[in-house]
């Protein structure tokens, strides 16, 4: 019997089953398309497995003295078994053999597979283009299930699975992990025609998979076989109209325009495909390749994030986007047992803004003629992934990785930061800002690369014993320059939305420092921002693991296994700055109770640890300043050239991050000794039933809890007191510094001042009030799938989710703070909160969670009318509805300023407290209550969320040539529901700094996308 073991990121798939029991039986595997043939005999339990298949058709022959007597077609997918059970259960005599072939039947979509404990979903290229998805990436295909959600955050709609934050997932391309772990964020796109198939592991994820705390998404790249083949796929994108509908327009609190998305117009959009695959060496090598291209003119732009024409308050903007793409996939067929895979990835991206100005706000027909501002910016990307697969003897085989993703980053501004950057911002509008001086505000460069490697062993050591073990190694690195300029000056005032006399602070101060008297209403200043960036980091990570697959009872399997994973970081001159292990283990277990694969029920549970995001290094320190990112507010009696303020006075602290002073960060001087790795457990138990030969039914109960979140303390004022009090009226600290919060803070402090020695001095938390973080959740899922055959062709996939999520962090992507028209506005993708950044912002911060979403509803399917004889023969119809219970609403405000130390005084201005007043007093002038609060959550809740989407196809076939013609339609009744508030009563995170009462509070910040169509053609040569 050959090795089972497989995972839902390998590039094969593989073969399982059962044979009768007597003299001369055995099972012979092959594949015409790749000229695979290998012959297998049963274990004495009477069971046979095959691993290391390449993702296709496969006929199983029940063999009896060398004839077949029976036998099975299966489709085999990669990161999955495939059943193929000859009449009898294991080990059982069989009287009658037949020669009847059982035709393949593409797997459903949870399809049951009892060799493990996990639960893998898995969709094929040919059911997802036949769904209403656009453009279908990794990221819309693993949202189809109903336990995934997609919050938009500032880094895009990541998928959220079982209510963990899109930057705990892992995204796989041929077993390679692509995930763009600068912030943990989702990998760069590649083209949809590309993949064979798309798989997701959600919940009891086994020791082979690291760092990741949400979700596995794996897409597997097509490969050649025998026949040669080409096709082309075009996807059209009208422009704005019926099947393109712009979105809401956005007012604030007094009916003022914010944000006028009615206004935009995206141009047509054809996305092209073009691609071959074949033999090489035929039954020994081929090839598959691919190229995508998207035209970037006015006249037909790319269909991206951002339309092709914008206005806002100051300019008309004309955005060109586009991109070319190459990939290439290889696959060489050793000898029986050994394949070796290569695959590559280039892509171009390119984008440019040209900006007009507008005589009048947001009125099209006031844009200027000539060209005010340009700027543009350019990614290059590489990939390259090799594997190998083989089978040492029957008992034992190996698989190995190696890969890269690599990425580069330029931007090319009209005007250098010689030139001031000078704005105009209106308090009450973020969206009506008047550039002064267009000077470039920073010059930006960046180089990422991550480097990886992999090796697995698998070993049946007896029959009932499968033993798995291995490595792997991954290494990140960054390069980025940010230069900022020097004269990143805005001007702005307090807000006068709600009357003449509306009461006015500036940075927290109400007090004049030129007059001692209160501010007058409407008062002008200025603000200076300063941000520069120039590092080289890296976060090694490698990690061990071992697990023994144990047949322990007829139709019992165990998983019992455990994982070591090494996190650490690097300074600038790679000198080593954190290093820390985590021990993790995974069990699980799995019951096939009538033993042919029908019924499956089982649980798993197990820890789960993540690293450090590779910008967390940043906040180690540029050498000789630490990490910066600050805003100081002036008041100014008039204006130079370029518009640079003069007879400048200093009003309040300086806002953000100061960074370290005159001190580089060596190892132990920014990270508190009781730091540690964020840890997840995680428990689950489900059971699948399979219905007929084409329904797979499934319900699992789950249940995690996320605790140990690392994250800054800003708040030096709280240690400088401390200090104080103890006798240290002159220590200094170095910076900021990466704490666990709820444990005590130690750290190297130089007590006796600039001179003294660094000693370590420990902060309790009983004094610095943190509490612990966490997050849990409750979750019941239930699904239903049906999996497409000619003899029932309709495929449907249902589920729905019940689900309870509570705590005081999203996680490693904070959901609580959204901004006017941009969204949730969150820093936590870069694993820093500001919200966890003052021991003030916790309180009142535990309760529900974004995610908490108590229902959600997901079908998706197709029909097709195979058996008709006439022309509709080629017709398909399909559709998907979405439903989601709305999720919970904050109200944040900056924090109470009762003299006490649970901010820091350059955390005045920032909206992340729960200490909102009444909306009466917050109108007359008072929108901090310093004994009112609104716990996580408990604000309002947003509006339940629905959508229908259509796909309407036809397919023909003339000789040789298959085409396909498919009108997709997603939101085809353009239902816009709000997806989220300004949840921010005071305006303090705005540019202004000030804390008057926010005119946007409670007005949508997002909706719900309008209606899309696109048009795809697809021709197929084979």
């Amino acid at each position: 019997m050959t090795s089972g073991s497989l995972f839902a990121q390998d590039i094969t798939g593989g073969v399982y089953g059962n044979l009768p029991q007597g003299n001369g039986i055995t099972a012979e595997v092959s594949n015409p398309a790749t000229g695979y043939d290998s012959t297998v005999r049963a274990d004495a339990s009477g069971r046979y497995s095959v691993n290391g298949l390449m993702p296709g058709r496969y006929v199983v022959k029940l063999l009896r003295d060398g004839k077949v007597v029976d036998q099975r077609e299966v489709v085999v997918q990669a990161g999955s078994n495939s059943a193929a059970v000859f009449g009898a259960a294991a080990g059982q005599n069989v009287t009658q053999l037949n020669a009847v072939t059982v035709n393949a039947i593409p797997p459903a979509v949870n399809a049951i597979d009892v060799t493990t404990s996990q639960q893998v979903q898995t969709w094929n290229a040919t059911d997802v283009d036949r769904l209403p998805l656009l453009n279908a990436d990794l990221l819309n295909v693993a949202s189809m299930q109903s336990n995934v959600t997609s919050l938009t955050s500032s880094h895009g709609q990541s998928p959220q699975f079982n209510g963990a934050s899109g930057t705990e997932n892992r995204y796989f391309i041929n077993e390679f992990n692509m995930t763009d772990m600068q912030q943990g964020a989702v990998p760069d796109k590649i083209p949809n025609e590309a993949f064979a198939n798309v798989s997701t592991i959600n919940g009891g994820m086994d020791a082979k998979y690291g760092s990741a705390m949400g979700g596995i998404v794996s897409g597997t790249i097509k490969q050649g076989s025998n026949l040669l083949e080409a096709g082309v796929d075009l996807q059209f994108t009208p422009a704005t109209g019926t099947l393109n509908e712009n979105g809401k327009n956005i007012y604030n609190y007094n009916g003022s325009l914010v944000t006028a998305n009615q206004l935009n117009h995206w141009s047509p959009s054809l996305l092209q495909d073009y691609w071959v695959s074949g033999p090489i060496v035929p039954d020994k090598a081929f090839f598959y390749f691919l190229v995508e291209t998207q035209p970037n003119n006015y006249g037909q732009g790319v269909q991206g994030d951002t339309p092709t024409e914008t206005y806002n308050g100051q300019y008309k903007t004309l955005n060109k986007q586009g991109n070319q793409q190459v990939l290439g996939n290889f696959t060489w067929n050793i000898a029986t047992g050994h394949t070796l895979n290569i695959f590559f990835d280039h892509q171009y991206n390119y984008g440019a803004d040209s900006q007009y100005a507008l005589a009048t706000p947001y009125d099209p027909s006031s844009a200027s003629p000539v060209l005010q501002n340009w700027s543009g910016d350019v990614w290059r990307d590489l990939m390259a992934v090799a594997n190998y697969h083989g089978q040492i003897t029957d008992n034992f085989s190996v698989a190995a990785m190696v890969g890269t993703s690599q990425q580069y980053f330029t931007s090319y501004p009209q005007f250098g930061i010689n030139i001031p950057y000078v704005q105009q911002a209106n308090p009450d509008n973020p969206n009506d800002t008047k550039t002064l001086s267009n000077g470039a505000g920073s010059l930006y460069y960046m180089n990422y690369r991550m480097m990886g490697s992999r090796i697995d062993f698998t070993w049946d050591v007896t029959d009932n014993h499968e033993v798995t073990f291995g490595g792997e190694q991954y290494s990140p690195t960054m390069a980025q320059a940010n230069i900022p300029n020097p004269n990143s000056w805005t001007y702005t005032g307090c807000s006068t939305a709600l009357g003449p006399n509306q009461p006015c602070q500036v940075n927290g101060q109400s007090i004049n420092p030129l007059t001692n008297q209160p501010f007058a209403p409407g008062t002008k200043y200025v603000t200076l921002a300063y941000a520069p960036r120039v590092y080289y980091n890296s976060s090694p990570t490698y990690g061990f693991y071992l697990a023994d697959t144990w047949h322990f009872a007829d139709n019992w399997t165990a998983y019992i296994g455990g994982r070591y994973d090494n996190y650490a970081m690097t300074d600038n001159i790679n000198v080593k700055m954190y290093s820390k292990g985590n021990a993790t283990p995974r069990v699980g277990v799995a019951w096939d109770v009538h033993g042919d694969s029908s019924l499956k029920i089982g649980a798993s549970a197990g820890e789960y640890t993540e690293g450090i995001p590779l910008y967390f290094n940043a906040y180690g320190g540029t050498p000789g300043q630490g990490y910066i990112h600050t805003t100081t507010t002036y008041l100014y009696s008039g204006m130079g050239p370029n518009y640079v303020p003069t007879g400048l006075t200093p009003v309040g602290a300086v806002q953000g991050s100061s960074g370290s002073g005159l001190h580089y960060l060596t190892p132990g001087q920014f990270i508190a000794t009781s730091a540690q790795n964020a840890k997840l457990k995680q428990f689950q138990v489900y059971a699948q039933q399979k219905l007929g030969n084409n329904w797979v039914a499934g319900a699992t109960l789950f249940t995690s809890e996320l605790t140990g979140l690392p994250n800054l303390d800003s708040n030096t004022d709280q240690m400088y007191a401390y200090l104080k009090s103890k006798g240290y009226p002159n220590a200094l600290l170095l910076g900021q510094y990466l704490i666990t919060p709820g444990k005590d803070i130690t750290i190297p402090v130089q007590l006796n001042g600039a001179n003294s020695p660094l000693s370590m001095f420990t902060f309790p938390n009983s004094y610095i009030g943190y509490p612990s973080v966490r997050r849990r959740i409750y979750q019941l899922s239930l699904n239903m799938d049906h999996a497409y055959s000619e003899d029932e062709p309709y495929y449907l996939s249902a589920s729905y989710t019940w689900r309870h999520e509570f705590g005081n962090t999203d996680g490693t992507t904070s959901y609580a703070s959204s901004n006017q028209g941009s969204g949730v506005a969150n820093t936590g993708a870069t694993a820093y909160d500001s919200g966890l950044s003052a021991p003030g912002f916790l309180q009142g911060s535990s309760g529900n969670l974004a995610d908490d979403i108590p229902s959600s509803l997901k079908v998706f399917g197709y029909y097709k009318f195979a058996h008709q004889d006439n022309f509709l023969k080629g017709l398909r119809v399909g559709g998907a509805f979405t439903y989601y219970a709305g999720g919970p609403v904050n109200c944040l405000s900056t924090y109470p300023q009762t003299g006490n130390l649970a901010v820091g005084s350059n955390q005045v201005t920032s909206a992340n407290a729960y200490y909102c007043n009444t909306v009466q007093n917050a109108v007359n002038g008072t929108p901090v209550s310093s004994t009112i609060l609104y716990p996580r959550g408990s604000y309002t809740r947003l509006p339940s969320y629905r959508q229908v989407d259509l796909d309407i196809g036809y397919d023909w076939q003339l000789g040789q040539n298959a085409f396909s013609l498919d009108l997709k339609v997603l939101n085809l009744f353009n239902q816009q529901s709000i997806t989220s508030y300004v949840d921010q009563i005071t305006n303090g995170q705005q540019a202004n700094g000030s804390t008057q009462f926010n005119p946007n509070f409670m007005q949508p910040s997002t909706f719900q996308l309008g209606r899309e169509g696109q048009l795809v053609f697809r021709w197929k040569f084979n």
